[in-house]
Protein backbone atom coordinates (compact mmCIF):
# COMPACT_ATOMS: atom_id res chain seq x y z
CA UNK A 1 0.00 0.00 0.00
CA UNK A 2 2.73 1.99 1.08
CA UNK A 3 6.21 1.92 -0.17
CA UNK A 4 7.31 4.43 -2.73
CA UNK A 5 8.47 7.39 -2.20
CA UNK A 6 8.56 10.61 -4.41
CA UNK A 7 10.29 13.61 -4.15
CA UNK A 8 8.50 17.48 -4.84
CA UNK A 9 10.97 19.92 -6.10
CA UNK A 10 8.79 22.48 -4.00
CA UNK A 11 9.48 23.44 -1.82
CA UNK A 12 12.95 22.01 -0.25
CA UNK A 13 13.36 18.60 -1.92
CA UNK A 14 10.37 17.34 0.23
CA UNK A 15 9.80 13.93 0.76
CA UNK A 16 6.67 12.27 0.46
CA UNK A 17 4.77 9.08 0.47
CA UNK A 18 1.79 7.70 -1.98
CA UNK A 19 -0.13 4.78 -2.76
CA UNK A 20 0.51 1.76 -4.49
CA UNK A 21 -1.16 -0.72 -6.45
CA UNK A 22 0.06 -3.53 -4.49
CA UNK A 23 1.10 -4.37 -1.37
CA UNK A 24 4.46 -3.51 0.00
CA UNK A 25 6.68 -3.32 3.14
CA UNK A 26 5.19 -0.41 5.18
CA UNK A 27 7.46 2.54 5.93
CA UNK A 28 6.26 2.09 9.89
CA UNK A 29 6.91 -1.71 10.47
CA UNK A 30 3.53 -2.55 11.37
CA UNK A 31 0.14 -3.67 9.84
CA UNK A 32 -1.57 -1.98 7.40
CA UNK A 33 -4.97 -3.27 6.18
CA UNK A 34 -7.77 -1.31 3.69
CA UNK A 35 -10.71 -0.21 5.10
CA UNK A 36 -13.48 2.41 3.92
CA UNK A 37 -13.83 5.64 5.59
CA UNK A 38 -15.22 8.91 4.19
CA UNK A 39 -13.33 11.72 3.01
CA UNK A 40 -14.01 15.17 1.77
CA UNK A 41 -13.71 15.65 -1.97
CA UNK A 42 -13.52 19.14 -3.96
CA UNK A 43 -11.11 21.73 -4.90
CA UNK A 44 -7.65 20.41 -3.27
CA UNK A 45 -6.91 23.59 -2.14
CA UNK A 46 -9.63 23.60 0.54
CA UNK A 47 -9.21 19.96 0.73
CA UNK A 48 -6.30 20.58 3.01
CA UNK A 49 -8.46 21.67 5.66
CA UNK A 50 -10.81 18.64 5.64
CA UNK A 51 -11.84 16.53 8.96
CA UNK A 52 -10.85 12.84 8.08
CA UNK A 53 -10.90 10.36 10.68
CA UNK A 54 -9.12 6.51 10.61
CA UNK A 55 -10.36 3.56 12.15
CA UNK A 56 -8.27 1.20 14.68
CA UNK A 57 -8.18 -2.04 14.95
CA UNK A 58 -11.01 -3.52 17.46
CA UNK A 59 -12.34 0.17 17.98
CA UNK A 60 -14.99 -0.18 16.20
CA UNK A 61 -16.25 1.90 12.92
CA UNK A 62 -15.78 5.47 13.90
CA UNK A 63 -15.52 6.60 10.74
CA UNK A 64 -16.58 10.42 10.24
CA UNK A 65 -19.94 10.88 8.77
CA UNK A 66 -20.60 13.62 6.26
CA UNK A 67 -23.21 15.09 8.17
CA UNK A 68 -20.34 16.02 10.94
CA UNK A 69 -18.60 18.15 9.14
CA UNK A 70 -21.22 19.91 6.63
CA UNK A 71 -21.30 22.85 8.45
CA UNK A 72 -17.77 23.41 8.11
CA UNK A 73 -17.13 22.76 4.42
CA UNK A 74 -20.65 22.93 3.12
CA UNK A 75 -19.32 23.50 -0.67
CA UNK A 76 -17.35 20.17 -0.52
CA UNK A 77 -18.69 16.40 -1.59
CA UNK A 78 -17.89 12.92 0.29
CA UNK A 79 -16.89 10.44 -1.60
CA UNK A 80 -15.53 6.47 0.36
CA UNK A 81 -12.55 5.87 -0.24
CA UNK A 82 -10.26 2.31 0.48
CA UNK A 83 -7.74 3.28 3.05
CA UNK A 84 -5.37 1.94 5.86
CA UNK A 85 -6.08 0.84 8.63
CA UNK A 86 -4.01 2.32 11.51
CA UNK A 87 -2.69 0.83 14.81
CA UNK A 88 -1.35 2.06 17.65
CA UNK A 89 2.16 1.42 16.41
CA UNK A 90 1.33 3.27 13.44
CA UNK A 91 0.22 6.20 15.31
CA UNK A 92 2.99 6.00 17.19
CA UNK A 93 5.22 6.39 14.68
CA UNK A 94 3.47 8.88 12.99
CA UNK A 95 2.23 11.45 15.41
CA UNK A 96 5.64 12.69 16.15
CA UNK A 97 5.91 13.53 12.17
CA UNK A 98 3.56 16.32 12.48
CA UNK A 99 5.23 17.77 15.50
CA UNK A 100 8.26 17.61 13.85
CA UNK A 101 9.16 18.16 10.20
CA UNK A 102 11.85 15.40 9.08
CA UNK A 103 12.02 13.79 11.81
CA UNK A 104 14.28 10.23 11.30
CA UNK A 105 11.58 7.10 11.51
CA UNK A 106 12.97 3.80 12.81
CA UNK A 107 13.03 2.89 9.46
CA UNK A 108 15.05 4.97 7.59
CA UNK A 109 12.10 6.82 5.98
CA UNK A 110 12.21 10.48 6.27
CA UNK A 111 8.36 11.41 6.10
CA UNK A 112 7.92 15.30 6.07
CA UNK A 113 4.42 15.32 4.58
CA UNK A 114 1.87 11.96 5.18
CA UNK A 115 -0.22 12.84 2.11
CA UNK A 116 -2.37 11.00 0.06
CA UNK A 117 -5.60 12.42 -0.77
CA UNK A 118 -6.32 11.63 2.45
CA UNK A 119 -3.62 13.70 4.25
CA UNK A 120 -5.01 14.95 7.78
CA UNK A 121 -5.22 11.79 10.63
CA UNK A 122 -8.04 11.97 13.49
CA UNK A 123 -8.77 9.65 15.91
CA UNK A 124 -11.85 10.02 17.93
CA UNK A 125 -11.37 11.18 21.68
CA UNK A 126 -7.78 10.71 20.68
CA UNK A 127 -4.79 12.19 19.28
CA UNK A 128 -5.96 14.93 16.73
CA UNK A 129 -3.36 16.46 13.67
CA UNK A 130 -4.58 20.32 13.11
CA UNK A 131 -5.53 21.36 9.66
CA UNK A 132 -2.98 21.43 7.45
CA UNK A 133 -2.25 24.54 6.75
CA UNK A 134 -1.71 25.43 10.19
CA UNK A 135 0.93 23.29 10.07
CA UNK A 136 2.89 24.69 7.33
CA UNK A 137 1.49 27.65 6.08
CA UNK A 138 4.26 28.09 3.66
CA UNK A 139 3.49 25.21 1.74
CA UNK A 140 -0.12 25.93 1.05
CA UNK A 141 0.10 27.25 -2.12
CA UNK A 142 1.84 23.78 -3.64
CA UNK A 143 -1.23 21.92 -2.19
CA UNK A 144 -2.35 21.04 -5.93
CA UNK A 145 0.90 19.54 -6.65
CA UNK A 146 1.04 17.51 -4.14
CA UNK A 147 -2.82 16.41 -4.41
CA UNK A 148 -2.12 15.67 -8.09
CA UNK A 149 0.98 13.65 -7.21
CA UNK A 150 -1.22 11.52 -4.46
CA UNK A 151 -3.80 10.17 -6.35
CA UNK A 152 -4.40 8.34 -9.02
CA UNK A 153 -4.96 10.59 -12.30
CA UNK A 154 -7.18 10.94 -15.56
CA UNK A 155 -4.69 14.00 -17.64
CA UNK A 156 -6.60 17.05 -19.41
CA UNK A 157 -4.34 17.89 -22.01
CA UNK A 158 -5.33 21.10 -23.67
CA UNK A 159 -8.12 21.21 -21.07
CA UNK A 160 -9.52 25.12 -21.56
CA UNK A 161 -10.14 24.53 -25.51
CA UNK A 162 -12.58 23.52 -27.49
CA UNK A 163 -13.66 19.90 -26.45
CA UNK A 164 -11.44 19.74 -22.81
CA UNK A 165 -13.90 22.29 -21.02
CA UNK A 166 -16.60 18.99 -21.42
CA UNK A 167 -13.53 16.83 -21.05
CA UNK A 168 -13.26 18.08 -17.44
CA UNK A 169 -16.74 19.39 -16.69
CA UNK A 170 -17.98 15.67 -17.06
CA UNK A 171 -15.71 13.58 -15.82
CA UNK A 172 -15.79 15.85 -12.14
CA UNK A 173 -19.64 14.79 -12.42
CA UNK A 174 -19.14 10.96 -13.50
CA UNK A 175 -16.09 10.30 -11.01
CA UNK A 176 -18.14 12.26 -8.31
CA UNK A 177 -21.11 9.83 -9.05
CA UNK A 178 -19.35 6.89 -9.73
CA UNK A 179 -19.27 3.72 -7.28
CA UNK A 180 -16.74 1.97 -9.56
CA UNK A 181 -13.09 1.26 -9.12
CA UNK A 182 -12.65 4.95 -10.53
CA UNK A 183 -14.41 6.77 -7.69
CA UNK A 184 -11.00 7.10 -6.01
CA UNK A 185 -9.77 9.13 -9.23
CA UNK A 186 -8.55 12.67 -10.34
CA UNK A 187 -8.70 14.81 -12.52
CA UNK A 188 -5.66 16.86 -13.95
CA UNK A 189 -6.19 20.01 -15.45
CA UNK A 190 -3.64 21.72 -17.84
CA UNK A 191 -3.75 25.16 -18.87
CA UNK A 192 -1.12 27.70 -19.94
CA UNK A 193 -2.54 30.49 -17.24
CA UNK A 194 -4.02 29.68 -13.81
CA UNK A 195 -5.75 33.42 -14.59
CA UNK A 196 -7.86 32.09 -17.17
CA UNK A 197 -11.39 32.15 -16.59
CA UNK A 198 -11.94 28.73 -17.48
CA UNK A 199 -9.08 27.36 -15.63
CA UNK A 200 -10.39 29.32 -12.53
CA UNK A 201 -14.28 27.70 -12.78
CA UNK A 202 -12.22 24.62 -12.91
CA UNK A 203 -10.79 24.84 -10.06
CA UNK A 204 -13.85 24.77 -7.97
CA UNK A 205 -15.25 21.65 -9.87
CA UNK A 206 -14.74 18.75 -7.43
CA UNK A 207 -12.02 16.39 -7.71
CA UNK A 208 -10.38 18.44 -10.45
CA UNK A 209 -6.73 19.75 -10.33
CA UNK A 210 -5.64 22.42 -12.51
CA UNK A 211 -2.10 22.84 -13.38
CA UNK A 212 0.03 25.08 -15.21
CA UNK A 213 1.58 23.19 -17.16
CA UNK A 214 2.00 23.13 -21.42
CA UNK A 215 1.53 19.36 -22.30
CA UNK A 216 3.96 19.43 -25.14
CA UNK A 217 6.72 19.70 -22.37
CA UNK A 218 5.20 16.69 -20.49
CA UNK A 219 7.67 13.95 -19.74
CA UNK A 220 7.64 10.25 -18.66
CA UNK A 221 9.11 11.40 -15.35
CA UNK A 222 6.40 14.11 -15.05
CA UNK A 223 3.48 11.49 -15.92
CA UNK A 224 4.37 8.94 -13.32
CA UNK A 225 5.21 11.71 -10.36
CA UNK A 226 1.58 12.64 -11.00
CA UNK A 227 0.19 9.53 -11.05
CA UNK A 228 -1.29 9.57 -14.74
CA UNK A 229 -3.02 6.56 -15.65
CA UNK A 230 -5.72 7.53 -18.57
CA UNK A 231 -5.32 10.43 -20.29
CA UNK A 232 -7.28 12.93 -23.01
CA UNK A 233 -5.42 14.77 -25.28
CA UNK A 234 -6.45 17.43 -28.20
CA UNK A 235 -3.88 18.44 -30.12
CA UNK A 236 -3.01 21.64 -32.49
CA UNK A 237 -2.59 20.96 -35.77
CA UNK A 238 0.29 22.95 -36.52
CA UNK A 239 2.98 21.26 -39.10
CA UNK A 240 4.84 20.33 -36.15
CA UNK A 241 1.98 18.38 -34.52
CA UNK A 242 3.12 14.65 -35.06
CA UNK A 243 6.84 15.63 -33.73
CA UNK A 244 4.83 16.56 -30.55
CA UNK A 245 1.99 14.64 -30.35
CA UNK A 246 4.02 11.48 -30.85
CA UNK A 247 6.44 12.59 -28.03
CA UNK A 248 3.43 12.79 -25.85
CA UNK A 249 2.36 9.49 -26.66
CA UNK A 250 6.32 7.86 -26.10
CA UNK A 251 5.73 9.49 -22.57
CA UNK A 252 2.84 7.97 -21.82
CA UNK A 253 4.15 4.28 -23.49
CA UNK A 254 7.21 5.08 -21.00
CA UNK A 255 5.46 6.10 -18.44
CA UNK A 256 2.76 3.18 -18.08
CA UNK A 257 -0.31 4.91 -18.94
CA UNK A 258 -2.90 2.94 -19.34
CA UNK A 259 -5.51 4.15 -22.00
CA UNK A 260 -5.56 7.80 -24.05
CA UNK A 261 -8.34 9.05 -25.71
CA UNK A 262 -6.98 11.50 -28.40
CA UNK A 263 -9.34 14.59 -30.65
CA UNK A 264 -8.31 13.32 -34.51
CA UNK A 265 -10.23 14.89 -37.65
CA UNK A 266 -13.01 14.60 -40.11
CA UNK A 267 -13.06 10.61 -41.09
CA UNK A 268 -13.01 10.64 -44.51
CA UNK A 269 -9.86 12.74 -44.49
CA UNK A 270 -7.73 10.48 -42.06
CA UNK A 271 -5.34 8.63 -44.93
CA UNK A 272 -2.01 8.71 -45.85
CA UNK A 273 -3.24 10.28 -49.65
CA UNK A 274 -5.19 13.38 -48.13
CA UNK A 275 -4.06 16.49 -50.05
CA UNK A 276 -4.23 18.47 -46.67
CA UNK A 277 -1.71 17.74 -44.55
CA UNK A 278 -3.04 17.56 -41.01
CA UNK A 279 -5.58 15.00 -41.61
CA UNK A 280 -1.75 12.59 -42.81
CA UNK A 281 -0.85 13.66 -39.21
CA UNK A 282 -3.29 12.36 -37.68
CA UNK A 283 -3.24 9.23 -39.78
CA UNK A 284 0.32 8.98 -39.15
CA UNK A 285 -0.11 9.11 -35.65
CA UNK A 286 -3.23 6.49 -35.40
CA UNK A 287 -0.70 4.22 -37.51
CA UNK A 288 2.26 4.84 -34.52
CA UNK A 289 -0.37 3.79 -31.91
CA UNK A 290 -1.43 0.42 -33.43
CA UNK A 291 2.01 -0.62 -34.21
CA UNK A 292 3.06 -3.80 -32.01
CA UNK A 293 5.75 -1.24 -30.40
CA UNK A 294 2.73 0.70 -28.55
CA UNK A 295 0.89 -2.37 -27.72
CA UNK A 296 0.59 -1.59 -23.84
CA UNK A 297 -0.98 2.21 -24.32
CA UNK A 298 -4.55 1.45 -25.01
CA UNK A 299 -5.74 4.21 -27.06
CA UNK A 300 -9.17 5.38 -29.07
CA UNK A 301 -9.19 8.31 -31.43
CA UNK A 302 -12.30 10.31 -31.69
CA UNK A 303 -13.23 11.78 -35.81
CA UNK A 304 -15.77 15.01 -35.19
CA UNK A 305 -16.74 15.73 -38.79
CA UNK A 306 -16.69 19.64 -38.68
CA UNK A 307 -17.43 21.31 -35.11
CA UNK A 308 -19.94 23.83 -35.02
CA UNK A 309 -18.57 26.67 -34.05
CA UNK A 310 -16.38 26.51 -36.47
CA UNK A 311 -19.09 26.54 -39.59
CA UNK A 312 -21.60 28.45 -38.55
CA UNK A 313 -19.55 31.60 -36.99
CA UNK A 314 -19.56 33.62 -40.29
CA UNK A 315 -22.95 33.31 -39.69
CA UNK A 316 -23.08 34.60 -36.12
CA UNK A 317 -20.58 37.31 -36.92
CA UNK A 318 -22.57 38.40 -39.83
CA UNK A 319 -25.90 38.54 -37.54
CA UNK A 320 -24.02 40.05 -34.84
CA UNK A 321 -22.97 42.87 -37.35
CA UNK A 322 -26.51 43.31 -38.59
CA UNK A 323 -27.96 43.73 -35.31
CA UNK A 324 -25.50 46.27 -34.56
CA UNK A 325 -25.30 49.04 -38.02
CA UNK A 326 -28.36 47.21 -39.93
CA UNK A 327 -26.07 46.26 -42.64
CA UNK A 328 -24.32 43.33 -43.85
CA UNK A 329 -21.35 42.55 -45.52
CA UNK A 330 -21.28 39.05 -47.85
CA UNK A 331 -21.66 35.78 -46.01
CA UNK A 332 -18.38 33.95 -46.71
CA UNK A 333 -19.64 30.09 -45.54
CA UNK A 334 -17.00 27.37 -46.30
CA UNK A 335 -20.45 25.10 -46.66
CA UNK A 336 -22.02 23.84 -50.00
CA UNK A 337 -25.19 25.22 -50.74
CA UNK A 338 -26.55 21.93 -51.09
CA UNK A 339 -24.40 19.09 -49.23
CA UNK A 340 -25.68 17.76 -45.81
CA UNK A 341 -23.20 18.19 -42.83
CA UNK A 342 -23.55 16.84 -39.33
CA UNK A 343 -21.93 19.79 -37.14
CA UNK A 344 -21.07 18.57 -33.84
CA UNK A 345 -20.62 21.04 -30.43
CA UNK A 346 -17.25 20.48 -29.27
CA UNK A 347 -18.26 20.39 -26.03
CA UNK A 348 -20.31 17.21 -26.48
CA UNK A 349 -17.69 15.56 -27.96
CA UNK A 350 -15.45 16.18 -24.95
CA UNK A 351 -18.64 14.69 -23.12
CA UNK A 352 -18.38 11.41 -25.21
CA UNK A 353 -14.36 11.29 -24.70
CA UNK A 354 -14.97 11.80 -20.89
CA UNK A 355 -17.15 8.92 -20.99
CA UNK A 356 -15.01 6.85 -22.58
CA UNK A 357 -12.08 7.63 -20.11
CA UNK A 358 -14.28 6.47 -17.27
CA UNK A 359 -15.20 3.26 -18.35
CA UNK A 360 -13.73 0.10 -16.36
CA UNK A 361 -12.67 -2.18 -19.44
CA UNK A 362 -11.31 0.44 -21.78
CA UNK A 363 -10.03 -2.30 -23.78
CA UNK A 364 -13.43 -2.33 -24.84
CA UNK A 365 -12.64 0.84 -27.18
CA UNK A 366 -9.34 0.23 -27.61
CA UNK A 367 -7.53 0.94 -31.45
CA UNK A 368 -10.91 2.22 -32.23
CA UNK A 369 -11.67 5.65 -34.15
CA UNK A 370 -15.11 6.84 -33.55
CA UNK A 371 -17.25 9.61 -36.08
CA UNK A 372 -18.95 12.21 -33.97
CA UNK A 373 -21.58 14.22 -35.68
CA UNK A 374 -24.62 16.11 -34.21
CA UNK A 375 -28.29 15.15 -34.59
CA UNK A 376 -29.06 17.08 -37.51
CA UNK A 377 -27.47 17.38 -41.16
CA UNK A 378 -27.41 21.08 -42.23
CA UNK A 379 -26.24 22.73 -45.72
CA UNK A 380 -25.32 25.97 -46.69
CA UNK A 381 -28.64 27.07 -47.76
CA UNK A 382 -30.01 25.99 -44.53
CA UNK A 383 -27.38 28.05 -43.01
CA UNK A 384 -28.93 31.22 -44.70
CA UNK A 385 -32.11 30.74 -44.03
CA UNK A 386 -31.33 30.64 -40.50
CA UNK A 387 -29.69 34.05 -41.04
CA UNK A 388 -32.49 35.32 -42.12
CA UNK A 389 -35.22 34.06 -39.52
CA UNK A 390 -32.35 36.57 -36.63
CA UNK A 391 -32.31 39.19 -38.93
CA UNK A 392 -35.49 39.08 -40.27
CA UNK A 393 -34.46 40.09 -43.90
CA UNK A 394 -33.24 38.40 -47.08
CA UNK A 395 -29.28 37.65 -46.56
CA UNK A 396 -28.14 39.98 -49.84
CA UNK A 397 -24.92 38.03 -50.79
CA UNK A 398 -23.78 34.93 -49.90
CA UNK A 399 -20.68 33.41 -51.21
CA UNK A 400 -20.09 29.23 -50.64
CA UNK A 401 -17.36 27.29 -50.42
CA UNK A 402 -15.28 29.93 -49.15
CA UNK A 403 -11.98 29.28 -48.02
CA UNK A 404 -10.69 32.76 -48.48
CA UNK A 405 -9.96 32.78 -44.12
CA UNK A 406 -7.42 30.08 -45.14
CA UNK A 407 -5.46 31.90 -46.97
CA UNK A 408 -5.36 34.94 -44.66
CA UNK A 409 -4.14 31.97 -42.17
CA UNK A 410 -1.31 31.36 -45.00
CA UNK A 411 -0.43 34.91 -45.49
CA UNK A 412 0.21 35.94 -41.38
CA UNK A 413 2.33 32.16 -40.66
CA UNK A 414 5.92 31.66 -40.43
CA UNK A 415 4.90 28.37 -42.23
CA UNK A 416 5.68 26.90 -45.20
CA UNK A 417 3.02 29.02 -47.41
CA UNK A 418 2.27 25.85 -49.46
CA UNK A 419 1.86 23.25 -46.68
CA UNK A 420 -0.73 25.92 -45.34
CA UNK A 421 -2.65 26.55 -47.89
CA UNK A 422 -2.97 22.52 -48.26
CA UNK A 423 -6.19 23.06 -45.79
CA UNK A 424 -7.86 24.18 -48.45
CA UNK A 425 -8.70 20.64 -49.61
CA UNK A 426 -9.95 19.62 -46.26
CA UNK A 427 -13.42 20.62 -46.78
CA UNK A 428 -13.96 19.06 -50.22
CA UNK A 429 -14.93 15.64 -48.20
CA UNK A 430 -17.96 18.10 -46.76
CA UNK A 431 -18.81 18.95 -49.76
CA UNK A 432 -18.66 15.33 -51.48
CA UNK A 433 -21.83 14.80 -49.07
CA UNK A 434 -19.04 12.23 -46.55
CA UNK A 435 -19.92 14.12 -43.39
CA UNK A 436 -23.33 13.79 -43.06
CA UNK A 437 -24.71 12.12 -39.53
CA UNK A 438 -25.62 8.80 -41.30
CA UNK A 439 -21.98 8.79 -40.82
CA UNK A 440 -21.75 8.50 -36.92
CA UNK A 441 -20.73 5.66 -35.35
CA UNK A 442 -23.11 3.73 -33.40
CA UNK A 443 -20.68 3.73 -29.88
CA UNK A 444 -21.29 7.06 -30.14
CA UNK A 445 -25.18 6.86 -30.19
CA UNK A 446 -24.85 4.16 -27.18
CA UNK A 447 -23.03 6.21 -24.85
CA UNK A 448 -22.99 9.97 -25.07
CA UNK A 449 -25.49 10.42 -28.60
CA UNK A 450 -24.95 14.76 -28.95
CA UNK A 451 -28.09 16.44 -28.35
CA UNK A 452 -27.04 20.21 -29.50
CA UNK A 453 -28.72 21.07 -33.24
CA UNK A 454 -26.95 23.33 -35.58
CA UNK A 455 -30.05 26.02 -34.27
CA UNK A 456 -28.67 25.36 -30.36
CA UNK A 457 -25.14 26.18 -31.73
CA UNK A 458 -25.82 29.27 -33.62
CA UNK A 459 -28.01 30.73 -30.50
CA UNK A 460 -24.74 29.83 -28.42
CA UNK A 461 -22.37 31.66 -30.58
CA UNK A 462 -24.83 35.20 -30.71
CA UNK A 463 -24.84 34.69 -26.99
CA UNK A 464 -20.81 35.13 -26.81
Amino acid sequence: MFGKKLVAKQPAQLNVLHRTSGCATSPFRCGFSPISVWNLVGDPGYLSLSDLSYRRRNDGDICSHPQMTNSLYPNLRWRRHRVVELTDESIRAMAPTFQNRGQKLADGWRMVLYYPHFHLIKRQNAYVVPPFSSLYPSLSPYLNQFSAIMAPTILVAGATGNTGRGVVETLSKLLNASNTNLSGYRVIALTRSLRNPVAQHFATLPGVVVLEQNWVEITADWLRQHEVVRAFIASHNEPNQFAEESTFHIAALRAGVQYVVRISTTAANVRPDCDAYYPRTHWAIEAMLSSPEFGALQWTSLQPNIFANFYLAPAAALIKQYRKTGKQETLRLMASSDAPVGVVEAGEVGVFAAHLLCQEDPSLHNKASYVLNGPQDITGEQIVKMVEQHIGTRVESVIYKDCSVIEQMAAASQESRNVILSIMHAPESAWEGKCSTTTTSKEVLEIAAPTRTPADALKALLEE
